[in-house]
C-alpha cells in the first residue's frame, strides 16, 4: 500500500486513496458500502478458497459487491487456482456454468447442485468486463496458463 501511495503522490494522482481491508469482515462492508471505484485482488480469493469453508468465499464475494461502487466499480482479480471460466461462474452467476469438475464439486455446499449458495450469494453483483491475455502452455494435448486475470464491473442492481 505504501508503494502505491508513493507512486500516486509522485505522479500527482489526486484523489487516490488506497486501503487494505479484511473482506470477510461484515462491519467493513457496512462502513464502506459503494465506496470503491476499483478493487484489486491477487491471491486473496485463492487463499480463502483453499480454507475449505464455502462461507468464507461467499462472504468475500458479498463484501466485494457491497463495497464496489454500483454501476461503475471495477473488480480486478488475478488467480493461480481458478480458470477464467470458473471465476466468471463465481462472480457472475448465470453467465457461464462451471465446466470443470473440481469447480462443480467445490460448489456443492447444499442440496441444490445446479446453483450453489456461493453463486446465489452474488446474483447480478458483477458482470464480466474483460481479461488480461496471459502466456499459455500446452501439456498432454491441453492448453492452459499459470494465472488468469479477470476484470468485472459492478452492476447497478442491489445485492
Amino acid at each position: 500500500m505504501k508503494l502505491a501511495q508513493g507512486l500516486a503522490e509522485k505522479r500527482d494522482v489526486d484523489p487516490a486513496i488506497f486501503s487494505v481491508a479484511d473482506l470477510l469482515d461484515s462491519a467493513f462492508a457496512a462502513a464502506h458500502a459503494g465506496a470503491f471505484d476499483l478493487l484489486l485482488d491477487k491471491g486473496t480469493y485463492d487463499a480463502i478458497s483453499l480454507s475449505g469453508d464455502p462461507a468464507h468465499r461467499r462472504r468475500f464475494i458479498e463484501t466485494a459487491a457491497a463495497i464496489a461502487k454500483p454501476g461503475t466499480g471495477r473488480f480486478l482479480i488475478t488467480s493461480c487456482n481458478w480458470t477464467q471460466d470458473e471465476l466468471v461462474a463465481h462472480f457472475e452467476p448465470g453467465r457461464r456454468r462451471c465446466t470443470n469438475q473440481r469447480c462443480r464439486t467445490a460448489h456443492r455446499i447444499g442440496t441444490d447442485r445446479s446453483r450453489s449458495r456461493v453463486h446465489r450469494a452474488s446474483d447480478a453483483a458483477f458482470a464480466y468486463h474483460s481479461h488480461v491475455k496471459q502466456p499459455t502452455f500446452t501439456f498432454g494435448g491441453k492448453q492452459g496458463q499459470t494465472t488468469v486475470t479477470v476484470a468485472f464491473q459492478r452492476t447497478a442492481a442491489n445485492v
